[in-house]
């Protein structure tokens, strides 16, 4: 959704490219459209307060994934998470 709403934003006949793998002990997706990109690393240390309306996308994700990656220009990611309960989040830069 992101990718729609903000990805694109701006750019002319904008395509997204979504890919989903399922194995028998994870999931992972890829996202990526030909916007300019975001500044990732400043959205993950932004203070996120439970009362503004949005901007908690990443907070959230890194609740629920246990491994994401953004290219340098930050209009790709790839999320990974295991069938393991116990898996801790990691983000790589």
């Amino acid at each position: 959704m992101n990718a729609i709403l903000h990805g694109c934003k701006g750019v002319n006949d904008c395509r997204i490219q979504c890919q989903i793998f399922f194995r028998k002990s994870s999931m992972s997706f890829t996202v990526k459209d030909e916007g300019h990109g975001f500044s990732w690393r400043k959205q993950l240390r932004r203070a996120v307060t439970p009362d503004i309306e949005g901007g908690r996308g990443l907070q959230i994700l890194q609740h629920y994934a246990h491994k994401f990656t953004f290219n340098e220009q930050g209009n790709r990611i790839h999320v990974f998470r295991s069938a393991s309960e116990n898996s801790p989040t990691e983000v790589h830069k």
